[in-house]
């Protein structure tokens, strides 16, 4: 009976112990049947790697400067912490990039071109986890320099103590010719040993080099550098000497005392007289190369003025005919090495003889008359030829215009011979010879012009009732300037040039006041005259126009006169 019952009974465990059956739980949510109590979850931590698994991009690399991860050529860090707490770490299939925690030390190839290499990252979190790759370039190391920079060119700029340097740009095995710089080294030297003074921008093949002192030779050398390090061989030297506005003249100091000087780039730069208690002027200024010379006198002790010319400060007095008598030099010109000033020395009857000093002799030329003075006031040597343009006295003490070639007296005939006539400027242009200053005409008024080989040609003048002057004259292709002042109306002196017989004044400081042209160049397009113009105060301030735009000189003394009487521009 008991049995029957027991049969029929298990059966229905049977059934139930199926019933209640189901799939195997996963681990998280068994059921402890020790514990007291227990909480069924989800599985938060393989969401969380899962996330960021997914989240983790190239963005969150931090690269090297320059490099990318098509370019790699330097360390790089990968983050080793997700968002939700996981941690990652980073492994590569390649040697050229070993992981130390979450930084990439790379070793860039020397040999066999770039690497990609797979870098895998494995996200975990309380034993979940998941992986996921990126793929990266190693370049190969760069250990080729820049070619040798070539074509490297130095240019002075007129007018200004800078120079422009340009190159032919360089080449190298990695680095593209838009990402190279280029080191300039810059001495008074050769450059022999390279030593970096200016760096150009990326890609740059010229540069301007600025704030040079001048007169003064200047070398340079470049070479290219790419964006390993790496520089290439030094280009040939290359030199140029810088130039500038040069402006000769004087300036009166507190004693009232002339000094002797010249302006370069609107810097004062005095000259050593004989006596600095006496009087020193500059009437002509010569720059050739990096050597300055500026004639005219310097006073000795015994007030004579005495004839000669400093050559880079340095003063060098002229042999005169006669020691106690006073003797100038009006022009200067430096051919090859030699040195000629021409002027005039008084000689014992206290008369001037005109002549120039070639290498410091003395050599006198025919007066125009034996018994009266006459002047050199410029002087041009042109191949063998030596020109001497001037004036002198005739027996009725009129100055007679003229010029002298290679010793022979050329006179030339003027408006009224029995008025006087000056010759300031001479210039030679291939067979023709110019010669500029002034002619007086019948009612006793100065007409400005020159002689062109011979010929008298008057410029007009601002009014033909008043004087006007040429001091100086350029020949520039077919234009013929000449530079001096014309006096207006009101009797005053206005500063200006003539071109082609055109007259173009120039704005002074005061228009109440005078103004003069003492020397005119022309460079290309750009037309420089100096001289002087009066402030309001009535004071000669010295300076130069270019193009038509004052540039005054600071002088030693504001309340004093100073004067340019040459300028050069370099």
């Amino acid at each position: 009976m008991k049995l029957t019952k027991i049969i029929k009974i298990l059966p229905a465990i049977l059934l139930l112990a199926m019933f209640c059956s189901t799939e195997e739980i996963p681990r998280d949510n068994e059921l402890d049947p020790k514990a007291d109590n227990y909480t069924v979850t989800d599985n938060a931590d393989l969401q969380d790697v899962n996330t960021d698994t997914s989240n983790l991009s190239l963005a969150d690399f931090t690269f090297g400067a320059g490099d990318n991860e098509s370019s790699v050529t330097q360390n790089f860090s990968a983050p080793i912490y997700g968002d939700s707490g996981t941690s990652i770490s980073w492994a590569s299939d390649n040697g050229a990039i070993v992981f130390v925690g979450g930084t990439a030390m790379v070793t860039q190839p020397t040999s066999g071109g770039d690497v990609t290499v797979t870098i895998t990252a494995t996200v975990s979190k309380n034993g979940e986890t998941a992986t996921t790759t990126f793929q990266v370039t190693v370049l190969m190391k760069d250990t080729t320099p820049p070619d040798q920079v070539t074509g490297l060119t130095a240019t002075p700029v007129i007018g200004s103590s800078e120079i422009n340097l340009s190159w032919t740009a360089s080449t190298d095995d990695t680095t593209a010719p838009e990402s190279l710089v280029y080191e300039v080294c810059i001495s008074t030297s050769s450059c022999d040993t390279f030593s970096v003074s200016q760096t150009t921008l990326l890609g740059e093949t010229a540069i301007s080099i600025t704030e040079l002192d001048a007169p003064v030779t200047y070398y340079f050398r470049v070479r290219a550098k790419d964006s390993a390090g790496h520089t290439g061989t030094p280009s040939a030297a290359a030199a140029a000497v810088t130039g500038g506005i040069f402006a000769g003249g004087f300036s009166t100091n507190s004693s009232g005392v002339f000094v002797a000087g010249y302006w370069k780039n609107g810097t004062w730069n005095a000259l050593a007289p004989i006596d600095w208690a006496k009087s020193s002027r500059v009437y002509s200024l010569v720059v050739d190369g990096t050597d300055v010379y500026a004639g005219w006198y310097s006073t000795n002790s015994s007030d004579v003025e005495v004839g000669g010319y400093w050559k880079n400060g340095t003063w060098n007095a002229l042999t005169p005919i006669d020691a106690t008598k006073s003797s100038y030099v009006n022009s200067l010109v430096v051919n090859g090495t030699d040195v000629y000033a021409g002027g005039s020395s008084g000689n014992s009857s206290s008369l001037f003889v005109p002549g120039y000093w070639k290498n410091g002799t003395w050599n006198a030329l025919t007066p125009i008359y034996a018994t009266k003075s006459s002047y050199v006031e410029s002087i041009v040597v042109d191949g063998t030829d030596v020109y001497a343009g001037g004036y002198g006295y005739n027996s009725s003490f009129v100055s007679v215009p003229g010029y002298w070639k290679n010793g022979t007296l050329n006179a030339l005939t003027p408006i009224d011979a029995t008025k006087h006539s000056h010759v300031y400027s001479l210039v030679v242009d291939g067979t023709d010879v110019y010669v500029g200053g002034y002619s007086t005409n019948s009612s006793g008024v100065q007409v400005p012009g020159y002689w062109k080989n011979g010929t008298w040609n008057a410029l007009a003048p601002i009014d033909v009732t008043k004087s006007s002057r040429v001091y100086s004259l350029v020949v520039d292709g077919t234009d013929v300037y000449a530079g001096g002042y014309s006096v207006n109306s009101s009797s005053l002196y206005v500063a200006g040039y003539w071109k082609n017989g055109t007259w173009n004044a120039l704005t002074p400081i005061d228009w109440t006041k005078s103004s003069r042209v003492n020397s005119l160049v022309i460079d290309g397009t750009d037309i420089y005259a100096g001289g002087y113009s009066q402030n309001s105060s009535g004071v000669s301030v010295a300076g130069y126009w270019k193009n038509g735009t004052w540039n005054a000189l600071t002088p030693i003394d504001a309340t004093k006169d100073s004067y340019v009487n040459s300028i050069v521009v370099k």
